[in-house]
């Protein structure tokens, strides 16, 4: 997942395989969530700022909206 500290979008790659992702806030709430297969790019322009895990599979990332 990259970049980790963005204002408008992250990039997440699985190589050559399918993987269900979720954003999810400080309190657990799920916000975006989708499925994707090798790279998808989310739009996070809207999210306000702060802390947010981004979970890929059964993974969990940390990434920061400025």
């Amino acid at each position: 997942i990259y970049p980790t500290i963005t204002n408008d979008y992250i990039t997440i790659t699985y190589p050559q395989q399918e993987f269900e992702y979720a954003i999810i806030d400080e309190s657990g709430k799920r916000l975006i969530y989708g499925s994707g297969e090798n790279r998808v790019e989310v739009n996070i322009s809207f999210l306000m700022q702060g802390n947010y895990l981004v979970k890929v599979n059964q993974s969990y990332f940390k990434i920061i909206k400025k």
